[in-house]
């Protein structure tokens, strides 16, 4: 499992509290060369999902804004393996794996935490030549770059 699931086991690892018994969780395992391979196609799958959506919502700023907001945590999950192929903590906050995301890959932190924060409202609208769907798009761009130049 740790080669198919390494983001998961990795999050889990990071995130888990056994309350009673033994921690299930212990005995799984994943490598670097797992995790990078892992984190490189689910993002790779990721935007070409967006990209897709992109142009068919093109001409709907709320389904846009949909788009945006609902990509916010499974990017979060790739920046987290990002963090972790780095020998870096991975905070569980999102908006501090962000941070610490966009000083590792030299990136604007903006649009995702912008887009994180909508998360809890109605997906805003946002139009197409909205400056923050290249932010976006540009974030995504650089963690890509950053996850395909690291050793396999």
């Amino acid at each position: 499992m740790g080669d198919t699931f390494a983001i998961e086991i990795s999050d889990m690892q990071d995130a888990r509290e056994v309350l009673h018994v033994a921690d299930p969780v212990r005995a799984l395992t994943t490598n670097a060369s797992d995790l990078r391979l892992h984190a490189e196609h689910e993002i790779r799958q990721m935007m070409r999902h967006m990209r897709l959506h992109l142009l068919l919502a093109a001409n709907d700023a709320r389904e846009l804004g949909h788009l945006l907001v609902s990509g916010v945590p499974s990017f979060a999950a790739y920046m987290r393996a990002a963090l972790r192929l780095s020998d870096q903590e991975a905070p569980l906050e999102t908006p501090s794996v962000i941070e610490r995301t966009a000083t590792l890959i030299d990136a604007n932190p903006s649009p995702m935490i912008q887009c994180h924060r909508a998360r809890s409202d109605d997906a805003p609208s946002i139009p197409i030549s909205d400056p923050l769907v290249e932010e976006y798009s540009e974030f995504v761009r650089r963690l890509m770059s950053f996850i395909d130049r690291l050793s396999p």
